[in-house]
């Protein structure tokens, strides 16, 4: 899944064929990137100095919006390797909303380290993404979050196991099986609603 994710925000090389189409035309997709480990992309003396980083005119509209909704407004002269984990995993979204990547985001492990709230405000800030247009993907071991998706594909050793509605996926029992696992009754239940 992080390779996948690496390479499709062009951040790593790949053998083989892919085309990625933007609005019916191939060209490479401006997708920002959240990483797994937010060590990996947060380097600067303070939150604020994070989100802000390399921004010639910034939004700070928009600025002040993310660190509201993120919960981040009391850590904003934090330097962020002093964060919690889904701290610093906020911090890292907020910085890739702030540059406003072109087509969309690819969240890696979005909810370690987030609270039932802060789960919740993420599955509604990036709904209210998709909503503007923009394409956002995230993988996940979090079947919570998993099951919310509008679109889930379910990947294995041997590539995809199986794709479609997150409540047709959650369903299919057989491609579970196959890659070894027993899905929870509460996930069955949950997708049935």
């Amino acid at each position: 899944k992080t390779t996948l994710f690496r390479t499709l925000a062009g951040l790593q090389k790949f053998s083989g064929i892919m085309e990625l189409q933007v609005d019916g035309v191939a060209e490479p997709p401006r997708l920002g990137i959240v990483f797994q480990n937010p060590d990996l992309q947060l380097f600067n003396g303070t939150v604020r100095s994070e989100i802000l980083y390399h921004l010639n005119e910034p939004d700070f509209r928009l600025y002040e919006w993310l660190v509201r909704v993120l919960n981040l407004e009391q850590y904003t002269g934090t330097p962020p390797p002093l964060l919690s984990e889904g701290e610093k995993r906020r911090v890292a979204l907020a910085t890739m909303l702030m540059h406003r990547p072109g087509h969309g985001l690819l969240l890696d492990e979005p909810a370690l380290g987030q609270d039932d709230l802060h789960k919740a405000v993420l599955l509604r800030l990036l709904r209210a993404y998709a909503d503007a247009g923009y394409f956002v993907a995230y993988a996940t071991h979090d079947m919570e979050l998993a099951a919310q998706a509008d679109h889930l594909v379910l990947m294995g050793p041997d590539g995809i196991a199986a794709q479609g509605t997150a409540s047709d996926v959650m369903q299919n029992e057989t491609a579970w099986q196959k890659l070894g696992f027993i899905l929870p009754e509460w996930v069955r239940v949950k997708c049935s609603d």
